[in-house]
């Protein structure tokens, strides 16, 4: 087929009215102040579709000319451009679009199907944006649709017959409406269509009239589900979901964003809110739970490495971008004499005194050098820090940026270290080699003289000889036993060579951290500084130094770059090397590939019930076990708060699922309860996908492992937080005297009242189960301090009223019983509001919650406890009758005497 020369194509009408709608609808999705479509003509680039968003300030058929714009180097790179802020890179600081206020930028290339350019879609914000992932991918759908349509327009100007013409448009047409069908059913964002119900012109409820399929992937609910039914009913509440937002929206037309966490589903929700007609909403939402938990354990990795460097004896200081100091360390606040408090937000020179210890002039900023060259930078040899008092100290280190995961620097860390005894050694022995040997008699450290070849032969080494290598100086003496080049481990000989040979040859002093093979056999770090001695003609003598042990202080290293990389708590790899470790594997010789989600059911009901610290013994055991059940080569890592992930390449299908069962099998020795008889197991739900080709995105593979993992813990976590639950009445009934009896007669007379005020069966079903598990909560609680005859102590009582909370979250966690959890909550609430530990009053009381208490009440009466004696029936009823009022409801009180009297 012939075509025609793209520059003479014209777009009909009909196209840039959908192209219109394409970027009204991304300007409207990412909620930014312009979306647009340019055409190039060079050297010119114009505006040609343009949307009707608030604050664009292009309209379509504006020219610029082809110098420095966004577009042009989207072009001329032929590749997405994402700026966050141009304000912050000096590349952009004559760019045009700055002065209208459009400083962030995301661009995708428009392109004919033969390749020629028609210019680019782009988005444009007034405030720094940097545009997530979901977003990139949205953009980078429509560029595709858009080209689409510029493929059909090319074919429709085939020179033909106007029959076949109009057949392949129709057919160009049906592909472009099945792809834009195929973008709303595959966007990984869930979008609704919705209808505001109105009474009385209020609005009081809302129904889902469309939604695509990550709707229902996201929030679980099945679509034929969802549709029509209102949203009270839809999600199981008393209010629909964010109503008011919503009618604001339908009301105003006003775009909204906003973020959430929506307790029913346990999930975080970014919502963006749009208005597509009176009446009507539309709300585009993604699950941002793992982002947030992941700021949260961001939060205490912080919290955690700032223990570290306040512990470590080196210096440390932190500084932004701007090279603003944002943290000094102990060893920092000592060696300068300021306070991190007072520093902060200080340049670092105002704090940071060095200067030149030969010139006296001030030292150049090691932090600037940093941010100007975005490589780490060491100290001058000769550096010398100044503290506020006056005091001098000699330092050594160096200065590093702090980058981002996508390489951009945020600020730099300098570490130092006070050297001033090696220095000042170095400095002695510069001055005079009359005192030598009895100043290096007592460094610790190893003094030498020796002569430049691959032994170093040692004409002369200090008494520290000893206490470094174990070998005595006489025996490393001209290699008498031994030669210090063989100390040096074959893997840093080369390197320490290299290194010295660089600096004799321009004459400079040198320093090198390498490892070294004691005389007993162990390993050790250490630290050499060292400087060629010449003569007259300028010929190498021999060359004088200093080595000394830095063991530690490399462990030190070594153990921050393992937190960097591993959990804390199971010692298994973490997120941030996993997805390291997935680019790795990423490749064709490690298919197949496999991967496997794992997560704990019932964790949050054994951290609620046990506490944390068993909470985290059940994770600590489950990374023990997959690390036992899998092969050294496979990667495990702890994903989330209670997910693990691991990779198995070069595993089929077939192998994964044997791995599954044997996971499934020892899974049993995961176990939960306070006494060994009681333990009981907890499951693992489990999920996994195989990655076979090469071009299978490995992440979609994660998601499908992630998706079974779910589908199986809809099976796995109901039965292990029910048998928890189960356990937990068990013990209860051994640590105090909740027996069973005493919930047979409380469900007796609680049945009783409740067939005098006419519960219906599931209710009184409901009050059944209640007056078994109203306690629960008390399982928490020391068995000394339930049994104790004597009053409770301020403290001891204040962990007695925390015991509804705790059945509460126990009973919410488990859907078995989750419909009693409020019950269980209110049932030590007082009919005159003095209750706990809501202080609820009178009817706000929930009805079985004030049954319970009553029958609660009365039982202890008329049975007893080891400190009291039982009461009468008569007795009993006076003492309920007393209180009545006050801690009962009176009318439930009437009924509950009627319904006793008739009871035996």
């Amino acid at each position: 087929m012939d075509y025609p020369s793209v520059n003479h194509i014209e777009i009909s009408s009909e196209f840039i009215v959908k192209w219109q709608k394409i970027v009204n609808i991304a300007a409207d999705l990412l909620n930014v102040p312009a979306a647009l479509i340019m055409k190039v003509d060079p050297p010119y680039i114009e505006v040609f579709s343009s949307s009707n968003s608030q604050g664009n300030p292009y309209h379509v058929g504006d020219r610029e000319h082809l110098a420095g714009l966004y577009c042009e180097t989207v072009i001329k790179n032929d590749d997405k451009l994402l700026i966050p802020n141009a304000l912050n890179d000096d590349k952009w600081k004559d760019n045009p679009d700055i002065d209208i206020g459009m400083i962030s930028y995301l661009g995708f290339p428009l392109k004919w199907p033969d390749g020629t350019f028609f210019g680019t879609i782009c988005v444009l914000d007034s405030k720094e944006n940097r545009f997530s992932k979901n977003q990139e991918r949205l953009i980078r759908q429509f560029k595709e649709l858009i080209e689409s349509h510029l493929d059909t327009i090319y074919k429709s100007k085939k020179l033909a017959k106007q029959l076949e013409y109009e057949k392949n448009l129709e057919k160009d047409l049906k592909t472009i409406n099945s792809r834009f069908s195929t973008i709303f059913d595959n966007i990984e964002q869930g979008i609704c269509l919705h209808e505001m119900i109105y009474e009385d012109n209020k609005a009081v409820d809302y129904r889902i009239i469309e939604a695509n399929p990550a709707y229902e992937m996201i929030t679980g609910i099945p679509l034929d589900k969802s549709k029509g039914i209102l949203a009270k009913e839809l999600y199981a509440t008393e209010k629909a979901p964010y109503i008011d937002i919503y009618e604001e929206v339908a009301r105003t037309g006003k775009t909204v964003t906003f973020e959430d966490y929506y307790e029913p589903m346990d999930k975080y929700f970014h919502i963006t809110v749009s208005c597509p007609g009176k009446g009507r909403f539309i709300t585009l939402f993604y699950d941002i739970t793992e982002r947030k938990r992941m700021e949260e354990r961001i939060r205490e990795n912080e919290k955690k490495l700032s223990i570290t460097l306040h512990s470590i004896g080196d210096g440390v200081i932190t500084t932004d971008i701007e090279g603003r100091i944002v943290m000094l360390n102990p060893t920092t606040e000592e060696l300068t004499g300021w306070s991190s408090e007072k520093a902060k937000g200080k340049k670092l020179l105002e704090v940071f005194n060095i200067i030149n210890a030969r010139t006296g002039e001030t030292a150049e900023d090691p932090v600037q050098r940093v941010l100007e060259s975005g490589q780490l930078v060491g100290l001058a040899n000769d550096t010398t820090l100044i503290s506020k008092d006056g005091s001098k100290y000699q330092i050594a280190d160096s200065a590093s940026p702090i980058k981002d995961n996508e390489g951009n620097i945020l600020g730099v860390v300098l570490v130092f270290r006070d050297i001033t005894e090696k220095y000042n050694l170095m400095e002695e022995i510069r001055e005079t080699k009359k005192t030598l040997s009895v100043l290096l008699a007592n460094l610790p450290g190893m003094a030498y003289k020796c002569r430049n070849d691959k032994d170093w032969t040692m004409e002369f080494v200090s008494k520290g000889c000893k206490e470094l290598t174990g070998y005595d100086p006489q025996e490393l003496l001209y290699n008498k036993e031994v030669s210090y080049g063989n100390l040096i481990t074959p893997d840093c000989k080369q390197y320490v060579w290299e290194k010295v040979q660089n600096s004799l040859k321009d004459n400079d002093s040198f320093e090198v951290e390498y490892k070294i093979g004691t005389k007993s056999k162990e390993e050790k770090w250490v630290w050499e500084q060292g400087q060629g001695v010449f003569d007259e003609s300028g010929k190498l003598e021999n060359i004088h130094g200093f080595i000394t042990e830095i063991t530690e202080r490399k462990k030190r290293e070594e153990r921050i770059q393992y937190i960097s990389l591993h959990d804390s708590l199971t010692g298994l790899y973490n997120r941030t090397f996993l997805e390291e470790e997935i680019e790795r594997l990423n490749v064709a010789r490690q298919l197949p590939m496999s991967l496997v989600m794992a997560d704990l059911n019932g964790l949050k009901l054994i951290n609620d019930t046990y506490g944390h610290s068993k909470g985290d013994e059940v994770l600590i055991k489950t990374g023990k076990i997959l690390k036992e059940l899998f092969r050294k080569e496979d990667i495990i890592a702890r994903y989330g708060g209670d997910e693990f992930v691991i990779l198995l390449p070069e595993t089929n299908e077939e192998e994964v699922q044997k791995m599954l069962k044997r996971i499934k099998k020892h899974s049993t020795e995961i176990l939960v309860g306070k006494k060994e008889e009681d333990k009981i197991p907890i499951s693992i739900s489990l999920g996994y996908a195989v990655k076979c080709n090469a071009s299978e995105d490995v992440y979609k593979k994660l998601k499908i492992a992630e998706d079974r993992m779910y589908k199986d813990k809809l099976l796995e976590s109901k039965s292990t937080k029910s048998h928890i639950v189960k356990s937990l009445l068990k013990t209860l009934q051994e640590k105090s005297q909740e027996t069973e009896e005493h919930g047979r007669r409380m469900s007796k007379l609680a049945l009783a009242l409740g067939e005098k005020i006419g519960l219906s069966h599931a209710e009184q079903d409901r009050l059944s189960l209640l007056a078994s598990l109203h306690d629960i909560g008390k399982t928490i609680i020391f068995e000394k301090v339930l049994k104790k005859p004597d009053k409770l102590t301020n403290e001891e009582w204040e962990e007695i009223i925390k015991h509804p909370g705790t059945g509460y979250r126990i009973c919410s966690e488990t859907e078995e019983f989750s419909h009693i959890a409020l019950d269980i909550l209110s049932h030590h609430e007082r009919w005159d509001g003095n209750g706990y530990p809501q202080g609820l009053n009178g009817e706000e009381i929930p009805l079985l919650a004030r049954i319970i208490s009553i029958v609660d009440a009365y039982d202890v009466m008329t049975n007893g406890r080891p400190y009291k004696k039982a009461m009468t029936k008569n007795e009993a009823l006076e003492e309920l009758a007393r209180c009545s009022g006050s801690q009962f409801d009176p009318g439930l009180l009437e009924l509950f005497k009627e319904a006793v009297r008739k009871t035996k």
